[in-house]
């Protein structure tokens, strides 16, 4: 007997579905209870400027002094930055190497792990034959026995 394999038909391939993110406009707040509540609370109006202001159009122009203090700490920063980065690599190293540690450890100690459980379990389920035929020989634990 010949089986030939059952392909989907094209219409039922699931396609990814791309999605806008929606962008609401904020809910009208009435004046009377935007006076009651508390500053932080109050809807902030913040209208977007059509022109940059002067403050961020303006030339920044640094003095001699200023650049050389600039400078410097951004060669401070540099060296900072490093040394964090050469400090996370190495706390990866040591993480990846005690998670090796821990797998050959539990590794080592599962079965003894397995054994102890099924031992423990198989004298639970013993108990529980043993609680129901004491059940069952007096007479299902009647008051005034």
């Amino acid at each position: 007997m010949l089986t030939l394999p059952n392909l989907p038909s094209a219409c039922s391939v699931a396609q990814p579905i791309e999605r806008k993110t929606r962008r609401f406009n904020s809910a009208p707040v009435p004046k009377k209870l935007q006076e009651a509540l508390p500053f932080a609370s109050k809807p902030k109006v913040a209208s977007k400027r059509r022109a940059p202001t002067y403050l961020a159009k303006r030339a920044v122009v640094m003095e001699p002094e200023e650049r050389k203090k600039h400078t410097m700490l951004q060669m401070v920063n540099t060296v900072r930055n490093d040394k964090l980065r050469i400090q996370r690599e190495k706390q990866k190293e040591r993480t990846a190497k005690l998670q090796k540690k821990r797998a050959a450890v539990e590794a080592f100690f599962k079965p003894h792990h397995n054994e102890e459980r099924k031992r423990k379990f198989a004298t639970e389920s013993k108990e529980q034959v043993r609680r129901a035929e004491k059940l069952s020989r007096t007479g299902g634990g009647k008051r005034g026995d």
